[in-house]
């Protein structure tokens, strides 16, 4: 241009020769204002619009300033072509003043100064400065751009235009964002100065390197986290529409709630909530696989509310505290809440993976992880180990003190597992000193080892269904006063009865080699032999039922009497000699076995059939001893005391080489049976000249 210094242009005062070049027609015409000192001023008070291109190669429409003087635009001008400021300050005069302008480019070193006077720019670029002060820059994009520079001052941003606006600088500007279309995309936290942010459009949140939000967040938006990284928002009571963390993490680190309409974490990408932080969603929560949702156990649960949730990829929890509670029932007030669905049936799919960042479970019968309850919740804390799942699921519970106590009161049943050579899913081994209770009625099938501490019984029948319960030494079956029935006992601890009665099912040969009190009874059941050694003083008395009870010396059926019912097998397989107190009833058979002397000495007491197979059966028993029939066999010797006697409704049969021994006594005849097979030896004791034969009826 070509101007008197200092002075003004206008419609009805020009200088005689001198124009404004933009003015200056198709020959010389052109838009480069150039004002080369600090302290040139020219004030465009006139109305610039769209000119024919000129031959100096100006289109006409293009403003450009030079220099690093400063170019006041005072009207609202009309052209059409872009504004380039290169060097100095390009000032606005008026609202408006290159509201048509089609692009505003910001050089580096340059400013462009709204001097409190609200502007719109269109698809605002460059490295330089823009000063708002009390103003508002509408930044209008019909095409995506960035600016690097910095924006200050006390008024705020627009953004309209269906395209983008990348903002890269630290501002400082204070009067807040407003984004009304399209999408405003920050490099950084301070790219959006220091108000609040209502977003009606899509901020992008483009972070490479980690950075803070502090700003309020309002509006129906899209909020999407872009960038790999980490975008820190810690304003309270925050409001966003559709929420989508695409790459990188998105950490919601205000205090209380972040309100949106949904989130969306895609593969590779996390969301955190940090503590004391919640996440309401008015639509759906979509956890992607690869995804990562990172949650603190705080007091506020559940930690995320959304009307349905799709869930999968990795969750992590941090702040979980692993008291690990005593009963299984308590389990459920130990869970934490990470997320409630609104909706019924809300929650489809799961984490794939649930971690607690160095925490570990104290005990090997609680896992800590991760469930969805009812379709509805999904929740973290303690659960059975036994019901963990396929992969990890065990049925092993440890408790190393003799203090430790934990009470499963729920049912254990049999579980599907990936690895049967870990666990076969419904066997239960009791480890360590301390106590476990069961106190509901299980169903698993497996069986039940107790290799040491105490497995004590809270209700009846807390393991019927169990294959085979073993006893290990050292350890102890409780049940408690709770009627229990085992399956094939075996092992050389203890069970203690208390005052309930313990059903042996052998549906397969067992040998009991431990101790049997209490108060309480034994109950044989099944077709297979049970073989007890021990020296039981259980005081209730046993019942045999079916299948065979084999007893090695005479204090393993306890103190109490012996019904041996019709069917079933009491054998006495004695290796050495031994007293067999007990009075024995019922109709099933007696057995004698092994090398030792088995003597019975139970008054009224009756059998069914008695077969004496090896070693000595002996009778001394004060009266009679009933059976049905009594059989000794050539390798078998039965004695009869003085003054005890046997009767018998069949026969008597004694085997060659069998031996009878008889004490005389008062009491005769001595035996008195049915019918007799007589062969063998007999041994008569305690006659004398003048005694009266012994007879044998």
């Amino acid at each position: 241009m070509s101007v008197i210094a200092g002075k003004s242009a206008n419609n009805n005062d020009y200088s005689v020769g001198l124009g404004l070049t933009w003015l200056a027609g198709s020959t010389s015409g052109n838009g480069i204002f150039t004002l080369t000192s600090p302290t040139d001023i020219f004030n465009v008070d006139m109305v610039l619009a769209d000119q024919t291109a000129s031959a100096t190669g100006w289109n006409g429409k293009l403003l450009t300033k030079n220099g690093a003087g400063t170019l006041v635009l005072s009207s609202t001008n009309t052209y059409s072509g872009d504004t380039l400021i290169n060097q100095g300050v390009l000032q606005a005069g008026i609202a408006n003043a290159f509201a048509d302008s089609a692009n505003v480019t910001v050089n580096s070193g340059a400013t462009l100064d709204l001097n409190n006077l609200a502007q719109r720019a269109n698809n605002l670029s460059g490295e330089g400065g823009v000063t708002l002060g009390s103003a508002a820059l509408t930044a209008h994009n019909t095409a995506d751009t960035t600016f690097d520079g910095n924006i200050t001052g006390s008024g705020s941003l627009v953004k309209t235009g269906s395209e983008i606006l990348r903002l890269t600088g630290i501002n400082g500007y204070s009067g807040g964002t407003s984004l009304v279309d399209g999408t405003l995309s920050a490099t950084r936290a301070q790219a959006l100065g220091t108000g609040n942010i209502t977003n009606n459009g899509i901020l992008q949140l483009d972070f490479a390197d980690n950075s803070t939000l502090a700003n309020l967040l309002g509006g129906t938006g899209s909020l999407i986290k872009s960038g790999v990284g980490v975008a820190t928002l810690t304003n309270n009571s925050s409001t966003q529409g559709a929420v989508e963390v695409n790459v990188g993490t998105l950490n919601l680190a205000q205090s209380g709630a972040f309100n949106a309409a949904s989130l969306i974490t895609a593969n590779n990408a996390t969301t955190v909530l940090a503590s004391g932080s919640t996440l309401n969603l008015s639509g759906a929560l979509t956890q992607s696989l690869g995804s990562e949702l990172r949650v603190t156990v705080n007091a506020a649960q559940p930690v995320i509310v959304a009307n349905n949730a799709v869930l999968s990829g990795t969750l992590n929890v941090t702040g979980f505290n692993a008291t690990a509670p005593t009963s299984a029932s308590m389990l459920a007030g130990t869970e934490f809440n990470v997320l409630h669905t609104n909706t019924a049936n809300g929650i489809s799919g799961s984490f794939t993976s649930v971690n607690f960042n160095g925490v570990t479970s104290p005990v090997d019968y609680l896992t800590l992880a991760g469930r969805v309850v009812n379709n509805q919740d999904y929740n973290v804390g303690f659960g059975l180990t036994w019901l963990a799942g396929p992969t990890v699921s065990n049925g092993t519970f440890t408790l190393a003190a003799p203090a430790d106590f934990f009470n499963v009161d729920v049912i254990l049943a049999d579980q599907t597992v990936t690895n049967p050579n870990l666990w076969d899913g419904k066997s239960l081994i009791k480890n360590g000193a301390g106590t476990l209770q069961l106190s509901s009625v299980n169903t698993y099938t497996g069986d039940t080892l107790i290799n040491g501490g105490t497995l004590r019984t809270g209700v009846a029948n807390a393991f019927t269904s169990s294959a085979n319960i073993t006893v290990g030494s050292g350890a102890t079956l409780d049940l408690n006063s709770f009627a229990q029935q085992a399956g094939n006992l075996s092992g050389s601890g203890q069970v203690t009865l208390g005052s309930a009665a313990l059903t042996a099912n052998n549906t397969a040969s067992s040998q009991f080699d431990g101790v049997i009190s209490g108060s309480g009874s034994l109950i044989k059941t099944g077709s297979g032999a049970l073989t007890l050694t021990g020296i039981n003083d259980y005081s209730g008395g046993s019942t045999l039922n079916a299948g065979t009870v084999i007893v090695t010396q005479g204090q393993a059926l306890g103190t109490g009497s012996v019904a041996n019912n019709t069917g079933s097998v009491l054998q006495l397989n004695f290796a050495g000699n031994s007293t067999l107190a007990n009075i024995l009833g019922g109709t099933g058979s007696l057995v004698k076995t092994g090398s030792g002397v088995a003597t019975l000495t139970g008054a009224g007491s009756t059998q069914g059939a008695v077969a004496v197979n090896q070693g000595t059966l002996s009778f001394t028993q004060t009266g009679a001893f009933n059976a049905a029939s009594l059989t000794t066999e050539g390798t078998g010797t039965t004695s009869l005391a003085a003054n005890s006697t046997l009767n018998l409704t069949g026969a008597l049969t004694q085997k060659a080489d069998a031996i009878l021994n008889v004490a005389v006594g008062t009491s005769q005849p001595a035996i008195n049976a049915g019918s007799a097979v007589l062969d063998g030896v007999l041994n008569i004791t305690g006659f004398s000249a003048g005694t009266p034969a012994v007879p044998v009826d």
